[in-house]
């Protein structure tokens, strides 16, 4: 919730900590949000949402000198989230997996909304991961 009230108001400030990438750094946003997009408690997951979606606002509206990688990387995590949980999925159902489901499909939303541009040549591979559960 912080993060996403951050994103908002202070949006200069937010943006510094995610253009160390263009750079060969880290982006420390993103290094932190995946992981929370996986918690076990649904609040923690869509209230990461919400930052998640002013980042990827920010992103795109400052035509970051990255948006394409950051956004690879966010679409990868999905990919990777949903493909975990099918495995997983084909051996036992397990509510760290329903997490990682519902992450995945939380990021894919908010990317879907937010970054459309990016998101149109991979709908179909995206659409396929997700409707083969």
């Amino acid at each position: 919730l912080t993060l996403r009230e951050l994103a908002i108001n202070a949006p200069t400030s937010f943006y510094s900590k995610t253009n160390q990438m263009a750079l060969g750094g880290s982006n420390e946003f993103f290094e932190h949000i995946l992981p929370v997009m996986r918690d076990p408690v649904p609040l923690v997951r869509a209230t990461a949402a919400d930052a998640l979606a002013e980042c990827i606002k920010i992103i795109i509206e400052r035509r970051h000198r990255s948006k394409t990688a950051l956004l690879c990387k966010l679409y990868e995590g999905v990919l990777e989230g949903l493909n975990i949980s099918r495995k997983v999925l084909a051996s036992s159902l397990d509510t760290t997996e329903d997490a990682c489901i519902h992450g995945s499909l939380l990021i894919a939303g908010e990317m879907l909304k937010h970054a459309r541009d990016f998101m149109l040549p991979r709908f179909d591979e995206l659409c396929n991961c997700i409707l083969s559960f």
